[in-house]
């Protein structure tokens, strides 16, 4: 429903329409994702249907988990993401670093503390800085 920067923080699915497409011999599941329209065709009714309820309940989840959250776990997450967007990087880039560097799969290492804001900043350099060492 809003945004905060350019990320979307709360998605809105509206309109699902399933069809025939006679030409095709298929089945057109038809949707609003954001106010992003999405057309997506099926071999089968159910298979389209099938896909309407799992989009249906993801956009459900994130929803349920995003409200979950504290407000100031909220408004922390998006000046984080933000801070990340604004340096070029993905929140998915820099996690997979960060698992990288840790060397245990999402454990920090002793001296590293989980200081993600401070890699945010730097290039993902070996050694660049006292805390990568």
């Amino acid at each position: 429903m809003g945004t905060f920067g350019h990320t979307v923080f709360h998605q809105s699915v509206k309109q699902f329409i399933i069809k025939r497409l006679a030409a095709r011999k298929s089945w057109r599941l038809e949707y609003r994702l954001n106010g992003t329209r999405c057309r997506l065709c099926f071999k089968t009714k159910e298979l389209a249907v099938a896909e309407q309820e799992r989009i249906e309940g993801q956009v459900k989840d994130g929803g349920t988990a995003w409200l979950a959250l504290s407000a100031n776990a909220r408004i922390e997450l998006m000046n984080i993401l933000r801070e990340i967007q604004n340096n070029g990087k993905t929140l998915r880039a820099v996690w997979d670093e960060y698992k990288r560097r840790s060397g245990d799969h999402g454990r920090a290492r002793p001296g590293w503390n989980g200081r993600l804001r401070h890699h945010i900043q730097f290039p993902m350099q070996t050694n660049h800085c006292a805390l990568c060492v």
